[in-house]
C-alpha cells in the first residue's frame, strides 16, 4: 500500500500558486517539496543568492514569473 500524504488545511493560508513548468529543470527544482507557498519562499531566497548559478538564477526567474495566485473561489 502507498504512502499517504497529508494535505494542509486549504483555509491556513489566504494564498496559493499555480506553478506552470516547462522544462526538466524546472520540474526538477520544484518537486523538492509539495508546498506552492514554501516553494515560493524557497524561490524568492534562491534568486538572490550568490551560491545559485547564474543558469538557475535564469530558470527559477523563469519559474517564478509563470506562478499565478489563484483565489479560493475557483
Amino acid at each position: 500500500m502507498g504512502k499517504v500524504v497529508n494535505f494542509p488545511d486549504r483555509f491556513l493560508s489566504c494564498r496559493r500558486y499555480r506553478i506552470s513548468l516547462y522544462t526538466d529543470f524546472e520540474v526538477e527544482l520544484v518537486l523538492a517539496t509539495l508546498d506552492p507557498i514554501f516553494v515560493r519562499k524557497a524561490l524568492d531566497f534562491s534568486i538572490g543568492n550568490s551560491i545559485i548559478s547564474d543558469v538557475a538564477k535564469i530558470a527559477i526567474q523563469n519559474i517564478i514569473n509563470n506562478m499565478e495566485e489563484i483565489p479560493f473561489d475557483e
